[in-house]
Parts: C-alpha cells; structure tokens; sequence
C-alpha cells in the first residue's frame, strides 16, 4: 500500500470546521444523496442496491457512518490513513459492479 496523500493544511481545516455541520445534518444528506441518485438512475434499485436496505435507511446509515468516521479520523489525526476506513466500501462498490465513471 502506497503512502496516504495528506491533507493540505486548507483542506484540513475545511473538514475539521464543517465536521460539526454535516454530523448534524448526516441523516438529510444521505437522504437528498440517494433521492437523487436513485431518481436519475431508478435501474440501480435491485441491481446495486437492496431496495429492502433502502427502505429501512440502513443503506443510507452505512453512507452517513463512512463519511463521518473517515472525516472525524482526519481531524482527530490529519497524518492518519482513511482507508483502513474506506477500503472495505470500495470492495464492496467493485462487487456490486460500479464503474469508476459512476
């Protein structure tokens, strides 16, 4: 595994100033996030997500909980490496067939 790209110093503190704003508002943007994905593109409805996942927000709740752990790692240790966090969601976008265009 390659080295982590670091945070510059901006970006740094964008995240550490907004974490507090979207751990509020988690639960609206993952809702608004997959409205609209899923109005855009009603086909991935059983072909990448589970519509049962859908309707009892625990796809959404997976969502909300990889953004704000990954966010509050960098800002409790901007050295630190998110993808020890991520790495299990981008396996699980390879499985399910995303495209890197998507």
């Amino acid at each position: 595994m390659s080295a982590p790209t670091m945070l510059s110093p901006r970006s740094a503190e964008i995240v550490r100033s907004t974490l507090p704003v979207v751990e509020d508002s988690i639960d609206d943007i993952t809702a608004i996030f997959y409205r609209t994905l899923l109005d855009e593109h009603p086909a991935l409805v059983g072909s990448m997500f589970s519509a049962d996942r859908l309707a009892d927000g625990s796809q959404q709740r997976a969502l909300a909980a990889a953004i704000t752990a990954s966010a509050a790692l960098l800002v409790a240790d901007e050295s630190s490496d998110p993808r020890g966090l991520l790495t299990p969601v981008a396996h699980r976008h390879r499985q399910v067939g995303v495209e890197p265009a998507q």
